[in-house]
């Protein structure tokens, strides 16, 4: 995506065109929800759509898969993830208002700016810190290096990223219950 590129406020589904609230808290929650194991996939995708269009639509997996396809669009495989946004809240917060002067409290900012401001965060930042260390590799083992390899393997324990709760745990969620609609031939 280029710069000038405008990001979609509107998607089109099954012939009509459904307006977009793309605010970057509404995406996380609309991505938190399938965290909620006692929710039935039906109610998660109703939860998901209220947060992220405007107005009537249906309650309709098919077009949630639409959306995030739309709002993740399809990117290398990096390996393990850097960033968990429950679990860095704090640090994302601060960072923003560190680097940016932005208070996310009080910010409704578009999913692309909010994604693209983060990954700008530079690395003398307490989140910039942590990302760093969960991305170093541990040196292979030597006669000289015991200590430093100890600190590292404890330094990178203490900020690992204790759950998987991202887009692809709520993608997860969205493909289990199209693949038992599938089934089911709905």
């Amino acid at each position: 995506m280029k710069i000038y590129d405008e990001f979609p406020d509107k998607i089109e589904y099954k012939g009509k065109i459904y307006s977009l609230n793309l605010a970057w808290c509404d995406v996380l929650k609309s991505i938190d929800v399938f965290d909620q194991d006692e929710i039935s996939e039906e109610i998660k995708t109703k939860v998901a759509l209220d947060n992220l269009v405007i107005g009537k639509h249906p309650v309709d997996p098919y077009l949630l898969d639409a959306l995030f396809k739309l709002i993740f669009p399809q990117e290398k495989d990096d390996g393990e993830p850097v960033i968990d946004f429950e679990q860095d809240s704090a640090l994302i917060f601060a960072a923003f208002w560190q680097t940016y002067h932005v208070n996310l409290h009080e910010s409704t900012m578009h999913w692309r700016d909010f994604t693209e401001l983060l990954k700008g965060i530079p690395k003398d930042t307490r989140l910039g810190e942590v990302i760093a260390l969960r991305q170093m590799e541990i040196p292979e083992p030597t006669k000289y290096n015991a200590r430093e390899r100890a600190e590292l393997i404890k330094a990178k324990a203490k900020v690992a990223i204790k759950g998987r709760r991202n887009k692809e745990k709520a993608l997860l969620g969205i493909y289990r219950m199209l693949e038992a609609r599938a089934k089911a031939g709905d």
